[in-house]
């Protein structure tokens, strides 16, 4: 990018060596952001949680179970 605008090769925009070392302090300090703002919206997205998606949803009772059932005939013909 520096030496687009007339920057001289090694002595660019960062200095000689700097260039590597702001991006590795750029990219620590976003993944660190990152980090942060991931735990900090867990965090609140879990206090308002119920302990089940389903809570409250009856289960309904099959038509069969209300019927007396019979055992089967089990004795020879």
């Amino acid at each position: 990018m520096g030496s687009g605008l007339g920057g001289g090769g090694g002595q660019a925009m960062f200095g000689s060596s700097g260039a590597g070392n702001f991006l590795t302090k750029l990219t620590t300090g976003i993944a660190i952001l990152f980090m942060v703002t991931s735990l900090t919206l867990a965090t609140i997205s879990n206090k308002n949680k119920s302990s089940s998606v389903i809570q409250g949803i009856e289960e309904p009772v099959p038509e069969n179970a209300t019927e007396s059932q019979e055992p089967p005939d089990t004795s020879p013909n």
